[in-house]
């Protein structure tokens, strides 16, 4: 999983992936814990970053490939 997210967010460029984003790229096939596990590996290994975005309501996170 944090293989094909790290592909996706390369891909993405400057602009990035928000958690829907992410999500889809499985189709529903992956769960909540596994998506959460390989973007945890992917910041922890520094080859991913994460930002909080305020919006008004509910904040939206980015990730984007270090």
């Amino acid at each position: 999983a944090a293989d094909r997210i790290l592909e996706a967010l390369r891909e993405a460029g400057r602009e990035g992936l928000d958690r829907t984003q992410i999500g889809a790229l499985f189709k529903g096939h992956a769960g909540k814990a596994k998506i959460e596990g390989a973007l945890g590996l992917l910041l922890q290994s520094r080859l991913a970053t994460r930002e909080e975005i305020q919006t008004g309501g509910r904040s939206k996170e980015v990730w984007r490939a270090a």
